[in-house]
């Protein structure tokens, strides 16, 4: 279960970083600063499966490594929109 988790967060935050590279609506240092941003988020979440007992707690992992990347969107297309 562990490293399936792993292996989902990891595509997870590569597919988020790819977009990120791709907006061209972004500056280099705000693109620098998102991938950073995903970049901690996918080690929390490495962090917390690493810690998990349960099967459970690794999909919460994985659950919260999700919606916290879907927070970073957002925040991709409110610096966007400024």
């Amino acid at each position: 279960m562990k490293p399936d988790a792993h292996k989902a967060v990891a595509a997870a935050a590569e597919a988020k970083k790819q977009n990120i590279q791709d907006n061209s609506a972004l500056s280099d240092a705000a693109k620098e600063a998102l991938k950073n941003e995903v970049d901690a988020i996918k080690e929390a979440s490495k962090a917390a499966i690493d810690g998990a007992k349960k099967n459970a707690d690794v999909e919460a992992a994985k659950n919260q490594q999700k919606q916290q990347s879907m927070q970073s969107t957002q925040h991709i297309y409110q610096v966007t929109k400024s």
